[in-house]
This record gives C-alpha cells, sequence and structure tokens, in this order.
C-alpha cells in the first residue's frame, strides 16, 4: 500500500510538472500569437476565432462523454496490466469516435445556412461560410485520431500528453505567426494550423503504439458484453452531464455574437484568456490526481476518502481563490499596459468573469472525485436544469443588461451544482452528509470576498501615477492579502498544514 502511495505521488508530481510547463508556455504563445494578430487582423476577426470555437464545442456534444467513460474503464484493467482487455476498449473506442466524427460532419454541415444569424455585424470579414468549414474540418479529423490519447492520462502518465500538446503548440504557433507576417491571410493562418496539427497527431498516435504495442494488433477483439454495459451506463449519465457543460461554457460568445456583435466577442476574449488560462493551470495540478484518486477510491476506506478529498478540495479553493483576487485586480490594467484601453470592457462584467471563475473552480475537485469514482448517474438530471437556468436568464438579461446580462445568467446558473453536487459526493462515494461541507464552503467565500474590500482598501489609500508601477504595487497586493487571510484563518486546520508540506516537498521534488 505504501508503494502505491508513492507511485501515486511520484507520478502526479510528473503529471503535474508536465502540465504546469505546458500551461506557462501555452500562455507565453498565446498572448503572444493573440498580440499580433490583433495588430495584423483586428478585434473582429479575433471574436470570429472565438466564436466559431464555441460553436465546435456545441457540436463536441456528440462526443458524449465517451472519453470520460472509457478512462474510467481503463483504470482497473491498466492497474492488473490486463492487455487483453485494454485493447477491447480501445477498439471500442476507435469505432465510436469514428462515428462521432461523421455526426459531428453532417452536424456542422446542417449550422451553414445559419450562420448570418450567428454571426451579427461581421464587418470586413470576408468568406464567412469557408472560414467556418476550416473550423468544422479541423474538428472531424481530431476525432480519427484522439482515441488513443486516453491511454497516457488513465495510465497516470498525463505528462506525456501534456508535453505532446506543448511541442505542437509551439510548432503550430512559429507557422501560423510566419503565415501572418507574410500574408495577413486568415484562411492560410486556419489551413497551416489544420495542417501541421494533423502531422502532429499522427506522429502521436506512432508514439502511442511505441509505448504500449499491444495495441497495434489486427486482431479484433470484441470487448465483453458486461463491459460495453457498464460503458453504456456510464455515457448515457455523462450525456447529459456534457449538455449541462457545454451550454453553460460554450454559449456565451454565441449570445453575444447574436445579440450584441461579433466584434464584442474579441474584446471579451481578452478578458476571458486570462480566467481560461488561470482555470488550465490550476486544474493542470488537480487533474494531475485524477488517476490517483480513481486508485484511492479503487482500494481504500470511506474514510481514507474523504480525508484524501478533504486535503484536495482545500488546495483547490486555496488556489482559486489567491486566483479570483488576482484576476479581479489586474485583468484591466494589464490589457490597457498590453494593447490600449480602447479594448477595455465594463467593471461589472469583468467582476462577474471573476465571480463565475471562483465558484466554478469551486466544483473542480468534486467534478474530479466524481470522475474518479464513476459517479454519473445520480445526478443526470442537474446539468439539464443548469443548462436550462443558464439559457434562459443569459438571453433575458442580455436583453435588459447588455454584456453583463450574459454573465449573470452563467452564474444563477452555477448556483445549481454547487448545491447538489456535494450532496451527490458526500453521499455515493463517502457515505456522509455534506452539512459540514457547506459551512466551510461559506466560510471560504466570506474569506475571499474579505480578501478583495481588503486589497480595495489598500489599494484606494495608494495613489501612483505611473502604469506599470501602479501594476506592480497591485501585483504584491494580491499576492500578499487573499494568502494571508486564507492562512490567518486556517492556520489550525489540517489540510492547510497538509497543502503546506505538500507544496514544500512537491517543489524540492519538480526542481531536483
Amino acid at each position: 500500500m505504501a508503494g502505491d502511495k508513492k507511485n501515486r505521488t511520484t507520478m502526479a508530481i510528473r503529471n503535474f510538472g508536465g502540465s504546469v510547463l505546458e500551461r506557462m508556455v501555452r500562455f507565453l504563445m498565446d498572448f503572444i500569437s493573440r498580440t499580433i494578430f490583433i495588430h495584423l487582423l483586428g478585434t473582429t476577426y479575433l471574436g470570429v476565432n472565438g466564436l466559431f470555437s464555441n460553436v465546435l464545442g456545441l457540436l463536441s456534444l456528440a462526443e458524449l462523454g465517451i472519453s470520460t467513460a472509457i478512462s474510467f474503464s481503463l483504470y482497473k484493467p491498466l492497474a492488473d496490466r490486463d492487455e487483453r482487455k485494454i485493447t477491447a476498449i480501445i477498439q471500442f473506442y476507435k469505432n465510436a469516435y469514428r462515428i462521432i466524427a461523421v455526426v459531428v460532419c453532417v452536424a456542422g454541415v446542417s449550422l451553414v445556412p445559419f450562420l448570418g444569424y450567428i454571426v451579427k455585424e461581421p464587418e470586413g470579414i470576408e468568406h464567412i461560410t469557408l472560414i467556418y468549414l476550416l473550423f468544422l474540418t479541423n474538428s472531424v479529423m481530431s476525432y480519427f485520431w484522439v482515441y488513443k490519447f486516453t491511454m497516457f492520462s488513465a495510465d497516470q502518465k498525463q505528462y506525456v500528453n501534456s508535453l505532446y500538446g506543448m511541442i505542437m503548440d509551439m510548432i503550430v504557433m512559429v507557422v501560423q505567426i510566419v503565415v501572418l507576417l507574410c500574408t495577413r491571410n486568415y484562411l492560410l493562418y486556419l489551413i497551416s494550423r489544420i495542417c501541421i496539427q494533423q502531422l502532429g497527431r499522427f506522429c502521436f498516435m506512432k508514439y502511442v503504439d511505441h509505448k504500449y504495442p499491444y495495441l497495434k494488433t489486427k486482431e479484433k477483439i470484441e470487448l465483453a458484453q458486461e463491459d460495453k454495459n457498464v460503458i453504456t451506463t456510464k455515457i448515457k449519465a455523462l450525456l447529459f452531464h456534457k449538455i449541462g457543460t457545454v451550454a453553460v461554457y460554450q454559449t456565451d460568445s454565441l449570445i453575444i455574437s447574436s445579440m450584441i456583435n461579433v466584434t464584442m466577442v474579441g474584446l471579451v476574449s481578452n478578458f476571458t484568456m486570462f480566467t481560461t488560462m488561470a482555470n488550465a493551470a490550476i486544474k493542470s495540478l488537480l487533474n494531475a490526481f485524477i488517476a490517483g484518486l480513481g486508485n484511492i477510491v479503487a482500494v481504500e476506506t470511506d474514510e481514507k476518502k474523504l480525508d484524501s478529498f478533504q486535503k484536495y478540495d482545500f488546495a483547490g479553493f486555496w488556489l482559486y481563490g489567491v486566483a479570483t483576487v488576482c484576476l479581479y485586480f489586474l485583468m484591466k490594467p494589464f490589457v490597457i499596459l498590453w494593447i490600449g484601453e480602447e479594448n477595455v470592457i465594463d467593471t461589472f462584467t469583468i467582476f462577474l468573469l471573476c465571480v463565475n471563475f471562483y465558484f466554478s473552480g469551486q466544483r473542480a475537485t468534486l467534478e474530479n472525485m466524481k470522475a474518479a469514482a464513476g459517479v454519473y448517474e445520480q445526478d443526470r438530471w442537474i446539468p439539464i436544469i443548469e443548462a436550462a437556468v443558464n439559457l434562459i436568464t443569459s438571453v433575458a438579461f442580455a436583453m435588459w443588461l447588455g454584456l453583463p446580462g450574459v454573465y449573470i445568467g452563467t452564474f444563477l446558473s452555477g448556483i445549481v451544482p454547487n448545491i447538489s453536487r456535494p450532496y451527490v459526493v458526500y453521499k455515493y462515494v463517502f457515505k456522509k452528509s455534506a452539512k459540514q461541507y457547506y459551512i466551510t464552503y461559506v466560510k471560504r467565500a466570506l474569506v475571499i470576498s474579505a480578501s478583495i474590500l481588503v486589497v480595495m482598501g489598500v489599494d484606494g489609500m495608494i495613489t501612483v501615477d505611473h502604469q506599470i508601477i501602479s501594476f506592480v504595487i497591485k501585483l504584491f497586493e494580491c499576492a500578499l492579502v487573499p494568502n494571508l487571510m486564507i492562512f490567518l484563518t486556517f492556520r489550525k486546520r489540517p489540510e492547510l498544514k497538509y497543502c503546506l508540506n505538500q507544496a514544500k516537498g512537491l517543489a524540492q521534488k519538480v526542481l531536483r
């Protein structure tokens, strides 16, 4: 058991190290390419880029959550080194994704006649239909390659996927920047990405075959009906979760584009870039432990599961809490320094983006625990309710308040899973009441709120005319205040002591 724990920790550290490196490089690349993109093509093209990415995110509903169900099904055979069963699962996965590719293609093409309603006021944008079809092509082609990517993550080696993603993104960015600088042609920009990504996916598939040579077998291995039934049950439940996730997180750009204009999508994306990257960076750390959590769920007692989760959950709160304070105070001044005040959105919308970032972040550890335990059926209707609330309230408030209304709707819909998800996890994974979790949840939210008020008060007492010096001071305040508030409030909690010790040990191991 001690060996299993040591192995879980070692793999989590490797996953975390790979993910952190990937996210840092990806953020830097995104920042550089976005800067060049805005200066050469403008904010409207940026809005179209973000809009069609979200449209394809909606079409990803066809994926049905199969990848999550397959990952869960692979945990045990990988631990048992049951190569025949692993191969059967991957072959099942491959066939399913070929069907999904066809469904996404047909659904995507059927949207072409409605592009005029989706893209409002695309001033100066030509070949909208062709641009959309290029996005669709890249998305459809990815489904023919992605089925083997699950192997490394299910085998507690997510760092391999992270390093691959980092290298591919670097190559794609360099090629696309060269194309933009030489041609200023958005179509060639998209075509170059498609070509490089398909080549990269082919190479990675060959690497997977090299590491898991038994997957190359020509023999058709039929997955046992019992295993198919388990996967099918998970997929049916995950479909509801997939609908909820897509409806909440992939529709904001559609609503903004259709009710305001596509240029506003580009302006907002300059801010959501930071919330997205912060979320991705934190989730890289949290997701590094999913396979380990799956192992704990499989072999440990309910008390051990709960103890591990409480420490894991506190780490998630700490990271998301500090990041929320930093984002609220630093995004606007950074965007002004970066691309000018004309690219800034209103402060209330920025506040709402940060609120939604924090509360969605507080669900991340619960979602990972659910995934590790394979608990999907018990709350399958919750995402549908969340999606309905989001669409209705976002549209209604957008008609009344404009841009902020879209994110008020997102906040209101998030209340549904924030209340229901702890109940489900505690009842079905830990076999305990979630009452204490809710009390702690409110206490944590109050600590972060107090941190924002303290930073606001301190910042109001400091007047500096120089923008860069003012930004540095804000950065120092945001780094110090929330961390100090969290430490003072929770200093006697074992979760805080555990996280501090783990952070120290993790830093030493990562540096080595």
